[in-house]
């Protein structure tokens, strides 16, 4: 019911946006703002697709060090489960924008920043993917807070919420969010 009235909602102000842009061709013209909103969006997504990724190597890293218990798994499994489905919403947005071209970028976008993230954190398991998940949280959460609330998609909203709320008290939280904010890079899609 919820995406029925986001759904509604755009519709309403797409409508009204296209009328504006009909009486007022000069506003067609993208702002700088624009560019910079896109690129931070861009980010989000990317933080978000590396999230779902690390969370499942979290995963793996606390059943080998035989961590993977009680609290912990019900919090792991239900953040896997909030940031697979804001994942996948993210997926079918662009599906329906530009059918699986869009969605195939956005995979490879996602994929790419994980693996240069893996390449450069050089800490070790079981604490290097709880690191990663924090410091792509932080980044996530600023991208959202940039650009994500003015979308009013819920379930990002969602996923950065819960993700928040990711604490493995054993596990130290090293704050490497200035070395994926080195290592993660976006283009801008032709």
């Amino acid at each position: 019911m919820a995406d029925r009235i986001e759904v509604l909602t755009l519709v309403k102000r797409t409508a009204w946006r296209n009328v504006q842009l009909e009486e007022h061709p000069e506003l067609r013209k993208p702002r700088p703002r624009d560019r910079s909103d896109l690129i931070k969006a861009l980010y989000m997504l990317a933080y978000i697709g590396a999230i779902n990724m690390a969370l499942y190597d979290l995963v793996d890293e606390m059943n080998e060090a035989g961590l993977y218990r009680h609290a912990i798994k019900a919090q792991i499994n239900r953040l896997i489960r909030v940031v697979g489905q804001a994942n996948g919403r993210a997926n079918d947005i662009l599906r329906d924008v530009n059918g699986g071209e869009r969605v195939r970028q956005y995979s490879t976008m996602y994929e790419y920043a994980y693996n240069k993230i893996q390449k450069h954190v050089l800490l070790q398991a079981p604490g290097r993917a709880y690191n990663i998940v924090r410091a792509l949280t932080r980044l996530f959460v600023k991208a959202y807070n940039d650009v994500g609330r003015r979308t009013a998609h819920t379930y990002l909203r969602d996923a950065g919420e819960a993700l928040k709320r990711l604490e493995i008290p054993i596990m130290l939280d090293h704050h490497i969010d200035n070395i994926i904010e080195r290592v993660v890079e976006i283009k801008l899609p032709d």
